[in-house]
């Protein structure tokens, strides 16, 4: 397996060693001419304007409390708006960040995730590397005070000398093993 990660600094600090794992949509399949394609979902976009808003409001409160506070408090006004300001950046660094992977015969599988700021991100496993495709159940658990509520998402995994890969997550196993026997025929496996 080779990882490869540009030049340029990680966005504020954070970077992928892998690309995520999401749910994806696909864009290309031509068994024939052994190609598959697929890439994340729009619906990122959405949570991550949502969240910038959601920081600029909070940064605007934050300033707007700064007028009006006295002294020491000014600090707190300020640690707010902070707070807000870079809830914002994160938000919309969430919502930007793009990931597809490709799979194509005679090469194998790539994974690709590029956030703003950061370097892109290419994760290649070759297809001889490719020990097994495995279809997982993923059971995602959320908690509030009031009740506890269950996401069920089936992942499928390249299971390979080095290690697993998540490669994408789907809402049905159906639709992940249908993915598995596609890369399975353009794998020649």
């Amino acid at each position: 397996m080779r990882v490869t990660i540009g030049k340029q600094p990680p966005f504020l600090g954070l970077a992928w060693t892998i690309p995520p794992c999401t749910h994806v949509v696909r864009t290309r399949l031509d068994l024939n001419a052994g190609v598959i394609e697929y890439v994340g979902q729009d619906n990122r976009r959405l949570a991550g304007t949502i969240g910038t808003v959601a920081g600029g409001v909070i940064t605007a409160a934050g300033l707007g409390l700064l007028r009006s506070a006295p002294g020491p408090w000014k600090l707190v006004s300020l640690a707010f708006a902070g707070a807000g300001a870079a809830f914002g950046v994160l938000a919309h660094g969430y919502g930007r960040t793009e990931n597809s992977f490709s799979v194509r015969r005679g090469e194998g599988i790539i994974a690709r995730c590029q956030s703003p700021g950061a370097a892109p991100l290419e994760y290649a496993v070759a297809a001889p590397e490719i020990e097994e495709l495995e279809v997982v159940k993923q059971i995602v658990e959320h908690t509030d005070e009031h009740r506890t509520t269950r996401s069920v998402d089936w992942r499928l995994d390249v299971i390979t000398r080095g290690g697993p890969l998540r490669l994408a997550l789907f809402r049905t196993a159906d639709d992940a093993r249908e993915l598995q026997r596609q890369i399975s025929a353009v794998l020649e496996r």
